[in-house]
């Protein structure tokens, strides 16, 4: 039998359910996961476990397991955050008994944990500020680009990360913020291709209608000239 950890795996990457989405199966998957199969199936979703085929729609959130998940690394938090040793500080290089900061992954004394931790929430809460503009600012590119097909997906996206962003109860760790970076980077580069795409449309359709125009224009020259003659 399956541990209560293995059953909140994420079937594809076979780490902890990280956005647990659930699709109309039943089945539940990482929301990055199932975004690459979208992506690999031209907005067309295969389930891997029972196969069953569902085309590209907004998927609900799994909310049990995603409090079920949390759950777990919160454990898991507390157990590492129980680190109670004589060892160097990080900072001060004195020994004594450390605390180990979970943003950063680094032992200090109490004195310089304090401090550091104030340093931090001071620099996390500027972070956030700066990933909330950047989500902002897509939003508004979005709102630019609404005849193309990825635009709800990009919508929503945005939506969650903006929420996440402004909801944390505590200033979001490292693993935090670098997930959310990575998902605005990649929405950037999706939108950027996008550009590209339409760019390239607009020049081939220009060109089509240039030669469609140069025609009748060659045509008439060379009548008036037999007209001359």
């Amino acid at each position: 039998m399956p541990s209560f950890e293995e059953t909140l795996t994420c079937p594809i990457c076979m780490d902890l359910f990280d956005d647990p989405r659930l699709l109309p199966c039943s089945h539940t998957f990482c929301y990055k996961c199932l975004y690459s199969i979208i992506n690999n199936n031209h907005s067309f979703v295969i389930c891997p476990i029972c196969r069953s085929h569902f085309i590209g729609q907004i998927l609900p959130i799994n909310r049990i397991v995603l409090s079920l998940v949390e759950q777990i690394r919160q454990e898991k938090f507390n157990e590492n955050c129980s680190i109670n040793i004589n060892a160097k500080c990080y900072d001060c290089k004195s020994y004594q008994k450390l605390e180990l900061c979970h943003h950063c992954d680094i032992l200090l004394c109490n004195k310089c944990y304090n401090r550091h931790e104030i340093d931090w929430k001071n620099r996390n809460y500027r972070i956030n500020n700066l990933l909330l503009s950047k989500v902002i600012w897509l939003k508004f590119q979005v709102n630019f680009k609404q005849h193309h097909e990825k635009i709800s997906i990009f919508n929503e996206r945005l939506h969650e990360i903006e929420y996440k962003l402004k909801n944390y109860r505590h200033p979001c760790n490292r693993q935090q913020y670098h997930e959310n970076k990575h998902q605005i980077e990649t929405i950037t580069d999706d939108l950027h291709r996008i550009d590209m795409q339409l760019k390239e449309k607009i020049i081939e359709n220009i060109s089509v209608e240039s030669s469609t125009c140069n025609t009748p224009l060659s045509a008439a020259s060379s009548g008036y000239g037999s007209d001359r003659n």
